[in-house]
């Protein structure tokens, strides 16, 4: 009886979950946009779309 519980349970989980989608797009190495809502990630320090990172020894990394 219980096994036809989550059998049934399953099921029903499967037909909600074929409707569920999201439009995503990344922006740059810490900013999302889910759903046109603009998600800004805490903590990452990752640089912008028009900004060039360097090494200690002042190398564009970008460039090797």
């Amino acid at each position: 009886m219980l096994t036809l519980f989550f059998k049934i349970l399953f099921l029903i989980g499967l037909i909600f979950l074929q409707n569920v989608y999201a439009d995503i797009k990344i922006i740059d190495g810490d900013t999302i946009i889910f759903n046109e809502k603009k998600i800004r990630l805490l903590g990452i320090d990752a640089p912008e779309t028009n900004q060039y990172c360097f090494d200690k020894k002042k190398t564009n990394i970008a460039a090797v």
